[in-house]
This record gives structure tokens, C-alpha cells and sequence, in this order.
């Protein structure tokens, strides 16, 4: 098994009825849960190696709000709210990240910022 059959195996309810662009919609959002998901985790070792706690924090508040979007697409069955609690969890990672490492023209982080623009249209 994949880790995101794993992923969709957790988080996707068992009885649903999206079909079509919709269900294309909730793959998505399943995706872009489990990457994010990955981006914390590993974050969370980096910067706990480097001391930094600050965003260690914000890396464990990006799992967090993985675990929930996921939990919320299960029990809730609303994707939308999936997806913005989902998005909050990574823009504040990122905008941490950047702001700790110079700002939006210093840091060598800032490639974060247009990653997400992109992702918002996705």
C-alpha cells in the first residue's frame, strides 16, 4: 500500500457521494493533506535538531491541522472546511519560516510563498 492509499483509507468517509469533479476534488484535498503532512513531520525533525522553537511549534501545528482536516473530511464530510483548516495549517507554517529566516526578501524560504499561490488554484 502507498502512503496515500493509507492517507485515503484513513480520511476518506466510507460512505460518500461525490462523483465526478467533485470526488477529483476530495483526491486533491487527500493529496495535499498528506504532502503537508510530510512538510511537518519532517519540518518538526529539522528544526527540533536546530532548536528552534518557535517552528517546532508551528511545525506541530501543521500536523495538527492535517490530522484534522482529515478527521473533519471523515466525520464531517465537508471538504471545503477540510481544505481552509488544511491551508491555515501550512500558510502559517510558511509565513513562520520566512518571517524567521529575514523576512519575504531576505530569506532563502521565500520560495514558499508563490508554492502556495499556485496551491490556492489548484
Amino acid at each position: 500500500m502507498t502512503p496515500l492509499a493509507i492517507w485515503r483509507a484513513l480520511f476518506l468517509p466510507s460512505s460518500h457521494s461525490w462523483q465526478g469533479e467533485h470526488a477529483r476534488y476530495v483526491d486533491t484535498l487527500l493529496f495535499f493533506t498528506l504532502l503537508s503532512f510530510f512538510v511537518g513531520c519532517y519540518s518538526l525533525l529539522k528544526w527540533f535538531n536546530h532548536d528552534h522553537s518557535l517552528l517546532v511549534m508551528t511545525s506541530i501545528l501543521l500536523i495538527g491541522c492535517e490530522l484534522m482536516a482529515g478527521v473533519i473530511l471523515r466525520l464531517v464530510h465537508s471538504p471545503v472546511l477540510a481544505l481552509n483548516i488544511g491551508f491555515f495549517g501550512m500558510v502559517a507554517h510558511a509565513m513562520n519560516i520566512v518571517y524567521q529566516s529575514g523576512g519575504i526578501v531576505v530569506s532563502t524560504q521565500s520560495f514558499w510563498m508563490p508554492l502556495l499561490i499556485v496551491a490556492f488554484f489548484l
